[in-house]
Parts: structure tokens; sequence; C-alpha cells
């Protein structure tokens, strides 16, 4: 692969490439192209494309597969909240008894956490790599692959058994505004929580909200 980038490199330099010798009337604009595109096709690989080695597309992967997870606990965070919207349940808050809101209790957050990792939560995603960005797609139909699926409940998992503290307290702090959930969702858990993307990873990794 570094071959090809080398070639392509000096291919689009050579003076049989452009059909002349480099001479004092060729314009610096030209130039300036030339060296450009080179550039480009040398840092950048033969197809325009970014690409990665193995131990980093597998760290990729790894903030891509905690982006899904952190957006799908986001999503169902969500319906929790709205399925419940009016709903009182009774806490015990200084040896007395008092209703609270649902939608203002940990205890939401915790029936979500109960049911998130599920297998269902991951049947239809597949990992892309388009124009270089590593990304779980989720589709409207089940045809996601099993390995993806293992992978993604393996990510929830974990999240839960090693942060199961921060990732309450994320997702209960978001009540408030649950409409800038999926907005914020994969920089709080898998920047700020898990440590496995950067700000720019996890931006890129994200679906849509």
């Amino acid at each position: 692969e570094r071959h090809l980038m080398i070639r392509c490199f000096f291919r689009f330099l050579s003076p049989a490439h452009v059909g002349m010798a480099p001479t004092r009337t060729m314009g610096m604009t030209i130039w300036v192209l030339l060296v450009g595109v080179a550039l480009s096709c040398l840092f950048g690989g033969v197809d325009g494309k970014k690409k990665h080695s193995k131990g980093e597309h597998k760290r990729l992967a790894k903030c891509a597969a905690c982006v899904a997870v952190a957006q799908e606990m986001g999503e169902t965070m969500v319906k929790e909240w709205k399925d419940h919207e009016g709903q009182t349940i009774l806490i015990e808050k200084r040896k007395k008894k008092q209703k609270v809101p649902y939608v203002d209790s940990e205890l939401a957050v915790h029936e979500v956490l109960e049911k998130v990792c599920e297998e269902h939560h991951y049947n239809n995603y597949n990992l892309t790599g388009v124009g270089g960005v590593v990304r779980f797609v989720k589709g409207d139909r089940d045809v996601g692959s099993k390995e993806h699926k293992k992978k993604l409940q393996g990510m929830c998992q974990h999240l839960i058994a090693d942060h199961e503290k921060e990732v309450v307290d994320f997702l209960y702090s978001q009540r408030t505004a649950p409409e800038h959930m999926m907005e914020k969702a994969p920089s709080g858990m898998c920047v700020e929580v898990a440590g496995l993307c950067t700000e720019a990873e996890a931006l890129s990794a994200a679906s849509p909200p």
C-alpha cells in the first residue's frame, strides 16, 4: 500500500504526467495545484480516503461501539421518561415517605440500565467505514451482524459494570433537557466517563439525532 502511495506521489510530479518538462514559463499556480494533489494522494491514500492501521481501526471500532451504546441508552432513557410522564412513586426521604415524579427519580435510570443491554437493542446495527469514519449504523430492519451485536452487548455490559455510578449520574442529569440527550450522550459517556474516544472521534462516530 505504501509503495502505491509513493508511486502516486511521483506520478503527479513527473514531467510525463504534466505533458512537459518543468520550465520557468510554467505558472506557479499549476505547480501548487500539482503538489497539492500529490500530497493529498500521498497522505490520504491512493483512493483519497484516510487509511487506518489495524490497531487504530480496532481502537476506533471500540470508540464507535461505545458511541452506539451511549446513543441507545440515551434513546431508551428518553422513551422511559416519555412513557411514564405524569406518574409518581413513593420514596423515603429523611425517614418519611414522599411522592415524587417518576422521571425525577434515579429509579427510572436503573430501570433502563436493567434492560438496555438486552439483545434486541442491537439486532440491526452494522459497522461501516465510509470516508474513513468508523461508525456503527442502526438500520430499520433486523439485518445486523451477529458479531457486531455481540460486541455492542459486551460494550454495554462493560460500561455498566465498570462505570455504573458515572453512567447513572450522567443519564439522571439529562432529565431536565431530554431533547439534547442524543447529542450529549456520546461525549458524556465515551469521552468523559469511559475515556474511549476523543471529542472529535465521538462526534464523528455518532449517528445524527
